[in-house]
């Protein structure tokens, strides 16, 4: 064994937590149901973001000419918090 296994791991004090727990009980406690109040909170505005250019950089998406004989298929966000089987988000 070496001598960083001898060493005991450090504890950290969960006063380091309090910001991020914070942030991660108001995301999952209130989901949005308007986009207005998905505005008002960045991490909902980066994941419309990250999901928006992961749809364009797989070719998802393709803007084409309105058809004025076809009727047009709608779409809208739906803004829900994904957890992992083990509870994770």
């Amino acid at each position: 064994m070496g001598a960083a296994s001898n060493q005991r791991r450090q504890r950290r004090s969960p006063d380091m937590y309090i910001g991020y727990m914070s942030l991660m009980t108001d995301i999952i406690e209130t989901e949005p149901s308007s986009f207005e109040e998905v505005v008002e909170k960045h991490v909902w505005v980066d994941a419309m973001v990250e999901e928006y250019n992961s749809n364009l950089n797989n070719n998802v998406l393709q803007v084409v000419p309105r058809p004025t004989d076809k009727s047009i298929v709608g779409s809208k966000w739906i803004f829900k918090v994904k957890n992992a089987t083990n509870g994770s988000i």
